[in-house]
């Protein structure tokens, strides 16, 4: 009666672990490019995933214990564990690479931006004092409290306070992408 038992969990099991990327029967797990025909049959539905899991009988011999098939799907387990680290591993240092290439694009170009930046905020264009850098601080603020002030009435309520917000993160993510 153990063994009976053991051979339907285990078929259930190992159906599962073959059948995992399908959906149905829509799919054949055995090979992405066959189509199976609809309408299909439950009999040739339950043929062909007899087909599958026999084929994919990951044991050397017909029969196992229960020490035999629980170190194999612990085997299987790890070597899914293994590989999900991988994967996230490859993503996270891709990602990385791409955030060093752009703080290198950045950086490439940081000296001479820094210096248009330096001259448009200096009147003289060598030097900057604290009183032009206060002007000019002043003069961009100014700007951006007219950008905000949407009817021009010398006063932002919060209902503007939010919308230029909101305007805001628009333009900065159409400007990441």
């Amino acid at each position: 009666m153990k063994k009976i038992f053991l051979v339907i969990v285990f078929a259930i099991i190992s159906s599962s672990f073959a059948n995992a990327q399908s959906t149905g029967p829509q799919q054949d797990s055995g090979s992405q490019n066959q189509k199976s025909i609809f309408p299909i049959k439950k009999s040739d539905y339950l043929a062909s995933i007899k087909k599958q899991v026999e084929a994919s009988w990951a044991f050397s011999k017909d029969s196992i214990t229960v020490d035999e098939y629980t170190k194999k799907l612990k085997e299987l387990q790890e070597d899914r564990y293994k590989n999900s680290i991988k994967e996230q591993k490859e993503r996270f240092e891709q990602a990385l690479k791409q955030e060093e290439e752009a703080y290198k694009k950045y950086m490439s170009t940081f000296d001479e931006k820094t210096k248009k930046e330096f001259q448009g905020l200096s009147s003289n264009k060598d030097t900057l004092s604290k009183t032009d850098y206060v002007n000019a601080v002043v003069k961009l603020e100014g700007k951006k409290f007219d950008d905000e002030d949407t009817n021009h009435d010398g006063m932002v309520t919060e209902a503007e306070d939010k919308a230029y917000a909101a305007k805001m993160r628009k333009a900065q993510t159409s400007a990441n992408k």
